[in-house]
């Protein structure tokens, strides 16, 4: 759903800007932008809403899927044992568990990292998820 507002919103800004009006006079080539206070407003919510947001797209390494709750905190043991520093999420959505680990901007950084548990996790590969925002 938020992916969703934000595709919706960047496409809103894109359709408004294409027809936007522009004046140029003469050689000192103005540009005036004439906007309505509604899209200021809808301009400044899309700034505070992504502010606030705590998560963004990106990618996960899922180590486990099952419907064995056991099987799945065994996952997840297992690798953080190997690995105690990466971070590991453990979800459900009925009537699977999932085990996903890592939180990486892109995919490369993904695959790096999933090239080096592989041996370890056979049946792992990657997936698109909502991480957790890097402070910049």
């Amino acid at each position: 759903m938020v992916n969703k507002k934000n595709i919706l919103l960047g496409a809103l800004w894109l359709i408004i800007q294409q027809f936007a009006f522009a004046q140029s006079s003469g050689k000192e080539e103005k540009i005036q932008v004439f906007q309505s206070a509604q899209m200021d407003s809808l301009e400044q919510q899309y700034i505070e809403y992504n502010a606030h947001k705590t998560t963004q797209t990106g990618y996960r390494v899922q180590i486990y899927f099952g419907n064995q709750r056991v099987k799945a905190n065994d996952a997840k043991t297992n690798f953080l044992m190997k690995y105690p520093d990466e971070d590991v999420y453990l979800l459900y959505q009925h009537p699977n568990y999932k085990v996903r680990v890592g939180d990486f901007k892109t995919r490369l950084e993904a695959y790096r990292f999933y090239r080096k548990i592989h041996p370890d996790f056979g049946s792992t590969f990657i997936v698109r998820d909502d991480i957790k925002k890097r402070q910049n």
